[in-house]
């Protein structure tokens, strides 16, 4: 087994980013659950949202 040595400054930047990240997904997640998936799009119906 191998141990990987970083500085503690470099920890702290990646904790601090992966918070900010899984607060992010939890906001998307909380206003996704407000809504309810009433219709499947299919293939076309997706490329005219997009615009593509």
């Amino acid at each position: 087994m191998g141990f990987i040595v970083f500085e503690e400054e470099a920890f702290n930047y990646l904790d601090a980013q992966l918070e900010n990240f899984v607060k992010r997904m939890d906001r998307i997640r909380e206003r996704s659950e407000d809504k309810t998936m009433n219709k499947w799009l299919d293939t076309q119906d997706v490329c005219q949202t997009l615009n593509i």
